[in-house]
C-alpha cells in the first residue's frame, strides 16, 4: 500500500453561501518512492448513501514539492510523510435533513460520515546499481549509477489506490457547531418568523413572556433532537390560549369576528390537549391501555411551527388591540 489515512477532520463550511462540510484528510505516503498525481473523493452518510457533490481535492505536502527518485537503491530506507488533502462537500437542505434522520437512528445521536478516495500515484519502475570504474593515477575509481533491476524499459508507472476513512461527529459537537451553521431550526420549520422579545404590556404580558420562554426551550429541543420534550414544552404556549374569557375580547378588538375568534380558540384548545397527551404515563381507561406517547421528528416540527405562529399571532393581536 502506498498511502493510508492517518486522520480526518470535519467542520461546517463557514465561507460558503450554501451550507456544507469542510474536510481535511492527512494521507501518509512515501515521498520520493511515489508522487501523488491526483486525488478524488466521494462522501457518504452512515448508511453509505452518497452525499455531495464533492469539490476537487486540494493537495499540499510538508515536503518540498513532489520529487520522484527515478533510480533508487533497493536497500535505501524511505521515511513516510504526510500529504494534506482538503475538499468541500456542499449540502442541499434535503441532504442536511437526511443526515439529521441518520442521527435520529443512532443510539447516541452522533453523525457518522464516510469518505472514499481514489488516489493516483506515479511510481518509479527502476532501481539503480553502482558500477565501479577503473582506478586512475592510483586513485580508486568512482561509482557510476546505471539503471537496473527492471525487466522493462519503463521508468515510471501510474497506480491507483482507494483508501477509505470515516469521521464520527459527536452529538454535542453537531448540536453546538453544525446546527447553527446549517440553519437548522429555521428552514426545517419553513422559515417562520421568530416572535419579537418585546411583548405588549397589559394582562397578557406575563403569559406571553412565559410562552416566549417555552418557545426558546422548544427551539433548543429541536437542535438536540429531543422531540418528546419539545412537544411537552409547547404547553407553555398553549397555556396562552386557555383563558378564553380573557383572550376573546382582545381578539375581537384586534379586528377578528366573533366566529373567527371562537374558531381560533377552539383550535388552540385542541393543540393544548394534543400536547398534554405526551406528558401522561400509561393508563388504563375504559378497558383499554393508553400507552406512553413518544413524539417523532414530524410531531416536533409541527408543534414548533404552530407554537411559533401562535406566539407571534397573539403578541401582535394584543399589541394591535391595546395600541
Amino acid at each position: 500500500m502506498n498511502a493510508w489515512i492517518k486522520s480526518t477532520e470535519v467542520a461546517p463550511l463557514k465561507l460558503g453561501v450554501e451550507p456544507g462540510l469542510q474536510v481535511i484528510v492527512v494521507l501518509a505516503h512515501y515521498p520520493g518512492a511515489d508522487a501523488i498525481v491526483c486525488a478524488t473523493v466521494g462522501a457518504a452518510a452512515a448508511d453509505r448513501k452518497r452525499i455531495g457533490p464533492v469539490t476537487p481535492a486540494l493537495i499540499s505536502s510538508g515536503t518540498q514539492g513532489y520529487g520522484l527518485n527515478l533510480f533508487r537503491s533497493p536497500g535505501k530506507k524511505i521515511d513516510e510523510a504526510d500529504a494534506r488533502i482538503e475538499f468541500h462537500v456542499p449540502l442541499t437542505r434535503r441532504e442536511i435533513d437526511y443526515l439529521e434522520r441518520t442521527r435520529d437512528a443512532d443510539g447516541k445521536k452522533n453523525v457518522t460520515l464516510f469518505f472514499k478516495f481514489h488516489v493516483t500515484f506515479a511510481v518509479p519502475r527502476s532501481t539503480y546499481r553502482e558500477l565501479p570504474t577503473a582506478a586512475t593515477n592510483g586513485q580508486p575509481g568512482a561509482s557510476a549509477i546505471v539503471p537496473g533491476g527492471n525487466s522493462s524499459d519503463e521508468l515510471i508507472s501510474f497506480i491507483t489506490e482507494d483508501p477509505e476513512g470515516s469521521k464520527t461527529i459527536a452529538s454535542s459537537d453537531w448540536s453546538q457547531e453544525y446546527v447553527t451553521a446549517f440553519g437548522l431550526g429555521t428552514f426545517l420549520v419553513l422559515e417562520l418568523p421568530i416572535p419579537e422579545k418585546t411583548v405588549p404590556t397589559g394582562d397578557f404580558k406575563d403569559r406571553i413572556e412565559r410562552a416566549v420562554h417555552s418557545l426558546d426551550l422548544m427551539k433548543q429541543d429541536l437542535v438536540y433532537g429531543e422531540w418528546t420534550e419539545l412537544v411537552k414544552h409547547g404547553r407553555g404556549v398553549w397555556d396562552l390560549m386557555r383563558n378564553r374569557l380573557e383572550l376573546a375580547p382582545v381578539l375581537l378588538d384586534s379586528g377578528l369576528s366573533q366566529d373567527a375568534a371562537e374558531s381560533l380558540l377552539d383550535a388552540m384548545g385542541s393543540l393544548f390537549n394534543y400536547a398534554s397527551k405526551f406528558e401522561k404515563t400509561a393508563e388504563f381507561k375504559s378497558g383499554v391501555v393508553n400507552p406512553v406517547l413518544k413524539a417523532d421528528r414530524e410531531d416536533a416540527q409541527f408543534a414548533y411551527a404552530v407554537a411559533s405562529t401562535v406566539v407571534n399571532l397573539v403578541a401582535r393581536k394584543v399589541a394591535k388591540a391595546t395600541g
